[in-house]
């Protein structure tokens, strides 16, 4: 007779062997003879076979799995995590996976505040990752359970979600967060930067940051607010074949729905920053600063040179809307940034009191710059 040790090495060899081979069915089997499996690590990461068919996208089995655990008499821990102290509901955050989401959620909803090693929740992996469908079906769990959506906000470094979603350049999931959780809208890292400081740091978030050749550029005026109309891609389509002859480029339609990003990443950015701008205040920030932010340099062709802000309302104001820019002409010209620039070196203002803002770039703020790419990779 098999011990209670040979008997768990048999189950992790069996869970091992059809997760490689993708025999997914029979990993379902063996959770419904081997309660034991649920909890059963099978990496070196430490992942269980749900973690598993979660990062393979196997909605079906994660389903059939989940619905397998709960006939168990005792329901068992989906807090179980990996080595990065992620659940299966990080993974699935992480990935966007709306379905598995839902599912995981449903079972066990304060799964959704349940912090990995660097203090992050499925809810802030959602947003840092982007992944806006994912983070709304977590939100309304939150607002459903009664949970505290602030609370599994920040991660250990003082980054909140407000702060991910700019500096991936999430702008419009950026927008809603502000919507849904204003009280961001002034938070503070460790590293002393505040969402404003992050979208500062961003100049290519703006059309002023952005160096777009003449036939480019042409294609951005053309593209105006009904740029989703289908006679104005057609219209655009023509133009790009002539332009494409005059100037030699190719690829007229990637060229266009390259520019086209462009141009909605801007409209949204400047949205982005109108919220921040209306909620700033100078009284909050004297009382929620943190280190002052450091310097840093980008390599990056694209970027000109970063931009500060300074730490009261009415200035950052005064100088958005200028003695001799209306708003329009400021958000059409790309004057924005320049006026800001100007204003705060010209009256020695920056943020936290820091004199030499000319060279000041949070676009290498420390709470980024991992890739984004090399953990999710982890994660998944």
């Amino acid at each position: 007779m098999a011990t209670a040790v040979e008997e768990m090495e048999a189950i992790k060899k069996s869970l091992i062997e059809n997760a490689l081979k993708g025999r997914w069915d029979e990993i379902v089997k063996i959770y419904k003879s081997k309660p034991a499996a649920y909890e059963t690590k099978i990496t070196k990461a430490g992942d269980t076979a749900l973690h598993f068919a979660v990062s393979d996208g196997q909605v079906k089995i994660v389903e059939e799995l989940i619905a397998q655990m709960k006939t168990s008499p005792d329901l068992p821990d989906l807090r179980i995590a990996n080595e990065q102290g992620n659940t299966p509901l990080h993974v699935a955050a992480a990935m966007g996976n709306v379905a598995m989401c839902k599912v995981i959620a449903h079972l066990h909803p304060p799964l959704v505040g349940y912090q990995n090693v660097e203090g992050e929740t499925p809810f802030f992996l959602a947003a840092f990752y982007g992944r806006k469908d994912a983070f709304l079906c977590l939100h309304r769990f939150c607002r459903s359970e009664s949970l505290n959506g602030t609370a599994y906000a920040r991660r250990k470094n003082g980054d909140t979600i407000l702060h991910s979603a700019i500096s991936g350049e999430y702008f419009d999931l950026a927008f809603y967060i502000i919507q849904l959780y204003r009280g961001l809208v002034n938070s503070i890292n460790e590293e002393g930067f505040s969402p404003l400081h992050i979208l500062a740091g961003k100049p290519t978030a703006f059309k002023s940051g952005s160096r777009l050749r003449r036939h480019e550029q042409i294609i951005y005026s053309y593209l105006g607010s009904a740029v989703k109309l289908v006679l104005k891609h057609i219209a655009l389509f023509r133009l790009i074949l002539i332009m494409d002859s005059y100037w030699q480029t190719s690829g007229g339609i990637a060229t266009t729905k390259k520019i086209q990003e462009k141009k909605r990443k801007h409209t949204w950015a400047l949205q982005v920053m109108n919220e921040l701008l209306e909620d700033i205040s100078a009284h909050e920030y004297a009382g929620n600063v943190g280190l002052v932010p450091k310097k840093g340099t980008s390599d990056d062709p694209e970027e000109t040179v970063p931009y500060g802000i300074e730490a009261s309302g009415s200035v950052v104001k005064k100088a958005f809307m200028g003695d001799d820019l209306s708003p329009h002409q400021t958000a059409d010209s790309g004057a924005l940034h320049y006026s800001l620039m100007n204003y705060c070196i010209t009256h020695d203002f920056a943020l936290v009191g820091h004199k030499d803002y000319s060279n000041y770039s949070p676009v290498s703020y420390p709470g980024h710059s991992e890739s984004r790419q090399k953990r999710y990779n982890a994660i998944g």
